[in-house]
């Protein structure tokens, strides 16, 4: 899990919490953190309709992936 003041201070950036998270093109899946992936409907309630889900580590069921989003997993 990403550490806010960390990144703050090695890299200038301020990360927001994962609640802000809403209504994006596009997300990201790189780490599946236990507690992301406790609750896959909250993951997919992030992307708007019509947007993309990347799953690099394969983590999520593609069968659980609402038709309404574009999904890739490697």
């Amino acid at each position: 899990r990403a550490d806010a003041e960390q990144a703050h201070e090695e890299y200038g950036i301020t990360l927001p919490p994962v609640s802000e998270f809403k209504d994006l093109d596009a997300l990201v899946l790189a780490v599946p953190h236990r507690e992301v992936m406790a609750n896959p409907a909250a993951i997919f309630a992030m992307v708007k309709k019509g947007g993309a889900l990347i799953d690099v580590k394969s983590a999520l069921d593609h069968k659980s992936v609402p038709a309404n989003l574009a999904f890739w997993s490697l």
